[in-house]
């Protein structure tokens, strides 16, 4: 069903194919490490899940589940893992936002989030950069940000699509006999670049938003912004796809 998201300076219809440049407002991007193979993992799943229907979703905040593989040993193939999610983490850790990496863990802007065992809410945090101008042909998403006072030359953009709401029933492995609820699985993340345009003084690029879990539709997409070689976002938006 078309959701109408009401983070755009005015109402447009999104379609398969393109539509002009519309601002969004700068939201938090949580981040969920997560595997069906890891019993402590559920109860950081279902929070998410219980998020999708929040009113404040794409206005506040955007969620990203990220399903790694290092647990998928123990007997049970998580079909939304990818080893591109785990190196996310790990660099996550090598970077030092993070002291250990283990599942579940949450993130609110790239710092941990500890808050979700004791608040159905999503977190808050203030947002300090101006948003992102978005426009879509296809797959590929361009993008135009004013940017900020560094004087970095370049960003790094990042970008998942999302899945919907899923549940997953486990044969195998330490949740086997569970049902398990995911919303928002990552089915990519890709990588591009914001490099600064002298002309129209604004940073600018562009970003291929590819499908690695192809057997599962996208739902909705979440795309950041992070300082050159830096993991964690200081802008982010994300809407229905």
């Amino acid at each position: 069903m078309f959701r109408l998201a009401l983070i755009f300076s005015c109402v447009f219809i999104w379609g398969g194919s393109s539509a002009f440049a519309k601002t969004y407002k700068p939201i938090n991007l949580i981040e969920v490490f997560t595997s069906q193979g890891c019993s402590s993992c559920p109860p950081a799943e279902d929070w998410n899940y219980q998020l999708k229907a929040h009113p404040s979703k794409f206005e506040t905040f955007v969620t990203v589940e990220f399903h790694v593989d290092y647990w998928d040993y123990l007997g049970w193939k998580d079909r939304f893992s990818q080893s591109i999610f785990s190196k996310r983490q790990r660099e996550y850790a090598r970077q030092g936002y993070v002291n250990v990496v283990a599942t579940p863990t949450v993130l609110l802007n790239g710092s941990p989030y500890r808050d979700w065992r004791r608040s159905k809410h999503p977190p808050k945090d203030k947002q300090r950069f101006p948003g992102l101008e978005i426009s879509r042909e296809g797959d590929i998403l361009k993008v135009s940000w004013q940017g900020n006072a560094t004087g970095s030359r370049s960003f790094d953009l990042w970008g998942s699509l999302l899945s919907g709401s899923n549940k997953d029933r486990i044969s195998k492995g330490e949740n086997a006999g569970r049902t398990l609820h995911h919303h928002h699985a990552a089915l990519g993340l890709d990588k591009s670049k914001l490099v600064y345009n002298k002309k129209s003084q604004r940073y600018e690029g562009k970003i291929k938003l590819v499908r690695s879990e192809a057997s599962v539709p996208a739902e909705a997409f979440a795309l950041w912004v992070s300082p050159k070689d830096k993991n964690g976002p200081i802008v982010a938006a994300g809407g229905p796809w």
